[in-house]
């Protein structure tokens, strides 16, 4: 056995963390979750993590890069790590890379009692990131016979069944058996990641026979399933390789099993309309599929589908039980709507399975202006500036604007009101690297952003009912054209002013220039289902921006952002007012997640962050900011979860350029969850002192909000200066004397029922409070530091600690002291304690 430990990639010598403890459901005959495995030393000691599987075996070789990792962040990652590892949600993986035939394999064979039998089944997740194009660049798997680990060749020795991606093509995923070699036909996007993956399945069958269905990761649809195929050679299958050879990505790797066949999902099979299906006739068509299960059974009344949200009414072959279903929506489709569909199969054991998939019975008719028929090419080299303004200048009230079947390059392009510009699924808008495409834009407004605002890709100005819609991609060429320059200099993805009804929605946009998507002083305003992906580009790349707007919804996004991800403005008095934003998910930014400012000089009113998930910020989940003079007012974050982040929540109040300090008042938290602190900080959370004046921060509600700060410092800082106009960050201070939440000139501040913990011990308190009045602390004893401490408090004038009911737990309460901390940064240990005014 051949077990080298890889230095090529930093710090990627791997340790088997804490054996994998059986939570595992009872049937699961073999398991093993990359959430057990930790970055330190020597991980291929010897040691079994999981259960039911003997030790993994290495080799590796080559001249090049090559070796193993674990990773997170993809599509297949875990979410069952144990206690004490480095990294959670992790998958683990191969990588073999440069030039000079590298190769890694790993090798595990199966405990003497887990060979596979027709009545257990083998499942493996796989993610592959890249591929040389070259037939000799491979990555897969294999189930044998015998475990052969001599080296890197002798993955295909006992090869029974093999399932490899071979570079030089886009469906080049194959497998070789019995019976030959297949293309399976299944796209690299199925399977590459980071955001998505394959749940590859493998029951034996009998007379030598398997059947082998390979499932998308994210959304449970069936990409390629094969039954009654005969497998190579002879023998047991007693073993795994999985290898990686010559690849110009990672392989990752994720929940190897057996489980009794019983437990097997359902198959839901032959989806009519296909995924992202356009242009679906309503009259002719209704959504069909088929129901297969291997080893249980099938009712109709165990099968439902939904359209959009709404439950509909399906008609079976047979209502059964039976081992395969055929079913149709009775319903008829309507025309012109994109649908969300979600259909859920439950066989008789409990076992369920979930394919979700969209599609859209848009219907062209003389509405429809083609770019093509006004002399757009679509080849990506050929500028379609010209034609495709003619078209927008030709079409009529109502008219839509229609790019489809190819990459069109273009500069600056005009909307006008009562008009769709609908990018289909086929289509690139492809933004032109030159800047001499885009003319500078003056919208008839006084805007202080218009001074960053000057050059867009798409715009529209005071037009009504806009439009941007239909599936496709707006590529904004900000990764090899204006990699650098001041915001002015460079063109905005999508850019709308003094607009209303402004509808965006179905598009995606990536690699912006500058900032993605700005819609200023435009009212009634939806975004919804709008993907934004920077994939790690960053220098002033806002994902979305909304400037001094009111009545807007932004729901259902998705965005990776080389700046702040969505992020509340205001250049002028007119300010941000109803505004709800939900259902969005921040996969990453290079900023924050949620941001109010930092331009701030107009009031901020009714707005609501809901439902939203923030991972993976350079700097906070949640910022506010009022530096340029804004009242803000009214706002919620309720039932946002983050995690990787590197603060949690920043508030300042203060002034910059001497402008009138604005107010912050009424804050509320509700329902936060966050984890795995990427920082030391603390939350600073502060109002200001300036020229002997004290602006207060006021009403801040956290209700239910239980995050694990980072902790780790061994003494407690001294209390950070007061705010000067600096640019505000929540870095701008350094660490805090709290490892939690650092309070400081504020009014009206309650904690109820949150709890919070340091993930490394820490000296300092979870809470300092520094010139703070009606502060109450509500609720369960806070899942705070073992040791004593707990808070840390200072009042601007005297303030009365009252008795309240005994704390459980190990914590005392305080009563009956008046203004007993004059020092904020007490080194002495405090007893845990509840206030109520």
């Amino acid at each position: 056995m051949f077990l080298p430990v890889p230095a090529v990639r930093c710090g990627l010598a791997l340790s088997v963390a804490l054996a994998l403890a059986r939570s595992v459901a009872a049937q699961v005959l073999a398991y093993d979750d990359a959430g057990n495995y930790q970055k330190s030393a020597n991980w291929t000691n010897g040691a079994n993590q999981g259960f039911g599987f003997l030790p993994w075996a290495f080799a590796t070789n080559g001249p090049g890069f090559h070796g193993w990792y674990c990773n997170n962040g993809y599509a297949i990652r875990s979410v069952t790590n144990v206690a004490g590892t480095a990294y959670t949600n992790c998958s683990w993986g191969l990588y073999a890379n440069g030039t000079g035939g590298n190769k890694t394999v790993a090798y595990r064979a199966f405990a003497p009692a887990n060979s596979l039998s027709t009545s257990t089944a083998f499942r493996l997740q796989w993610m592959s990131e890249g591929i040389g194009n070259a037939n000799t660049n491979l990555a897969g798997f294999v189930l044998r016979h015998g475990a052969a680990t001599n080296g890197v060749d002798d993955y295909t020795n006992g090869a029974r069944f093999q399932y490899y991606y071979a570079g030089g093509g886009a469906n080049a995923y194959l497998i070789t058996d019995g019976d030959g070699v297949t293309n399976l036909g299944i796209p690299f996007a199925s399977g590459g990641g980071p955001t998505t993956g394959m749940n590859c399945e493998f029951l034996l069958e009998t007379a030598d026979t398997y059947r082998f269905v390979v499932r998308s990761v994210t959304n449970g649809a069936v990409l390629a399933t094969l039954d009654q195929r005969h497998l190579a050679g002879s023998g047991t299958l007693d073993s795994a390789a999985l290898f990686d050879f010559q690849t110009t990505g990672d392989n990752n790797f994720n929940r190897m099993q057996i489980v009794p066949a019983s437990t097997l999902a359902p198959l839901i099979l032959n989806v009519l309309p296909a995924n992202n299906g356009i242009y679906v006739n309503p009259a002719t068509t209704h959504v069909s599929f088929e129901v297969d299960s291997p080893a249980s059974s099938l009712t109709g009344s165990n099968i439902t589908l939904t359209l959009n949200g709404l439950a509909q009414a399906l008609a079976f072959n047979t209502n059964g039980p039976t081992q395969r279903l055929l079913a149709t929506n009775a319903m008829p489709l309507a025309t012109n709507v994109q649908y969300a569909a979600t259909i859920i199969a439950v066989d008789a054991d409990g076992n369920a399975a979930t394919n979700s998939f969209g599609f859209n019975t848009v219907q062209t008719n003389a509405l429809w202006y083609d770019v093509r028929s006004y002399g757009a090419v679509g080849n990506g080299t050929t500028k379609d500036t010209a034609a495709i303004q003619s078209a927008i200048n030709a079409a009529p009230a109502g008219g839509v604007i229609w790019l489809h079947n190819g990459t069109y390059l273009s500069g600056t392009l005009t909307l006008k009101g009562n008009l769709t510009f609908y990018l289909d699924p086929t289509a690139v808008l492809l933004g032109s690297g030159s800047a001499s495409d885009y003319p500078d834009l003056s919208p008839p407004l006084s805007n202080s952003q218009t001074s960053n605002c000057k050059k867009a890709l798409l715009y529209a100005q005071s037009g009504a009912n806009v439009t941007i819609t239909g599936g496709g991609t707006i590529y904004g060429n900000g990764r090899t054209n204006f990699t650098s320059g001041v915001e002015s200099t460079r063109p905005i993805s999508l850019w709308t002013a003094l607009c209303t009804n402004v509808y965006i929605h179905d598009i995606s946009i990536v690699d912006a220039a500058m900032w993605t998507l700005v819609n200023m002083q435009s009212d009634f305003l939806t975004i919804s289902n709008v993907s934004i992906n920077d994939d790690g580009l960053n220098g002033n790349r806002d994902g979305c921006d909304v400037v001094d707007c009111w009545h807007v919804v932004v729901a259902n996004c998705t965005i990776d952002s080389g700046d702040d991800s969505i992020c509340l403005k205001s250049g002028n008095a007119r300010g941000v007012n109803d505004v709800l934003v939900r259902n969005c998910t921040i996969t990453r930014s290079q900023s924050n997640g949620l941001k109010f400012g930092t331009a701030s000089t107009g009031p901020f009113t009714n707005i609501t962050f809901q439902d939203c998930t923030v991972l993976n910020t350079s700097h906070s989940a949640m910022a506010v900011e009022s530096v340029d003079g804004g009242a803000i007012s009214a706002v919620t974050f309720q039932r946002i979860n983050f995690s990787g982040c590197q603060n949690a929540i920043f508030v300042i109040l203060g002034s910059r350029n001497g402008v009138p300090v604005g107010s912050v008042d009424g804050i509320t938290y509700r329902d936060i969850t966050g984890s795995a602190m990427t920082d030391t900080r603390g939350c600073p959370i502060s109002g200001t002192l300036t020229n002997g004046v004290t602006y207060r921060l006021k009403h801040l509600l956290f209700d239910n909000v239980n995050i694990t700060f980072a902790g780790g410092l061994s003494s407690v800082p001294g209390a950070p200066p007061e705010y000067v106009g600096q640019y505000p960050e929540n870095t701008m201070w350094g660490n805090l004397p709290a490892y939690g939440y650092y309070v400081r000139h504020a009014r009206g501040v309650t904690f109820t029922n949150c709890f919070t913990s340091a993930a490394a011990s820490d000296a300092r308190p979870w809470l300092v409070t520094s010139d703070v009045s009606a502060l109450a602390i509500i609720g369960p004893t806070l899942l705070i530091q073992p040791a004593p401490e707990a808070a840390v408090l200072l009042w601007d004038q005297s303030y009365t600690l009252q008795s309240a009911p005994s704390a459980t737990g190990r914590y005392q309460d305080v009563a009956g002291a008046t203004s007993p901390y004059t020092n904020p940064v007490a080194g002495v240990p405090q007893q845990f304690f509840r206030l109520r005014q």
